[in-house]
């Protein structure tokens, strides 16, 4: 389906944005002049926890192995993260870049916040639009009856 291609690439554009601006790491002076504390302890918890996001985005991807296209139906992945959430790689990746993102001083204004709530909108959005396509087969069906949350464990 046109629209699913549609939805899954504009995933990608703000990803990039984002990446470039607000990201912490040695290389971009504003991710170190710009964070709402200066306090070693806060970059330390920082990198921490952005690198157990990003760690556990990895672990998502990697287990799907080959079949980790949203446009596919090659395999249903049950262990891990997925016995909790359908969409474990998507709840990761949504809080790497909350924190990454909302770490920064200048993340707090209009023309930052309205294009984050309506990206990670299209993340949701995405979620379902594929969840639309994998509830045609009866096995997708017996895993969204097992594992009752989409993205967010005990909530969404």
């Amino acid at each position: 389906n046109p629209i699913h291609l549609v939805v899954t690439l504009m995933c990608y554009y703000p990803f990039g944005v984002y990446a470039a601006t607000f990201l912490y790491s040695p290389f971009n002076v504003m991710g170190q002049t710009d964070l709402i504390s200066y306090s070693e302890i806060f970059k330390n918890f920082l990198e921490i926890i952005s690198l157990v996001f990003l760690f556990c985005y990895v672990i998502c991807g990697t287990s799907l192995g080959f079949s980790c296209s949203n446009l596919s139906y090659k395999k249903i992945q049950t262990k891990g993260f997925y016995k909790m959430v359908r969409h474990p790689a998507t709840f990761f990746k949504l809080l790497y870049f909350f924190v990454t993102i909302f770490s920064h001083k200048s993340a707090y204004q209009f023309n930052i916040l309205f294009p984050y709530f309506i990206w990670t909108g299209v993340y949701f959005l995405r979620t379902v639009v594929e969840e639309r396509f994998l509830r045609q087969f009866a096995d997708y069906q017996a895993y969204m009856n097992q594992t009752k949350y989409r993205i967010i464990p005990w909530i969404y």
